[in-house]
């Protein structure tokens, strides 16, 4: 097992359904899976069932998933359907 001796990086992200900022350090004595997918990476897909049944098993715990969609652009449409799909499948429940 392997024992972090730093903090990670602090970073910023906005949630796209609230709006609402979150940083890392907000999650601080959390443990924190950083998740970054795209909707064109078929793994990813296949990933989002096992992270929501993390989330389902440990959400009531110091556990919390963030997942951080990489797109092209949102003015090429590229994956909008898919997005939406996605993010109605996972939700912060």
């Amino acid at each position: 097992m392997y024992i972090f001796k730093e903090l990670a990086t602090n970073f910023a992200v906005t949630d796209v359904d609230s709006g609402i900022s979150y940083t890392l350090s907000s999650f601080l004595g959390k443990v924190v899976v950083l998740d970054l997918f795209a909707t064109w990476c078929s793994p990813c897909a296949v990933a989002l069932p096992y992270l929501r049944q993390l989330h389902l098993k440990y959400k009531s715990e110091l556990f919390q998933i963030i997942s951080i969609l990489l797109s092209i652009s949102i003015s090429t449409g590229f994956g909008n359907g898919l997005d939406s799909q996605l993010r109605s499948r996972w939700r912060n429940r």
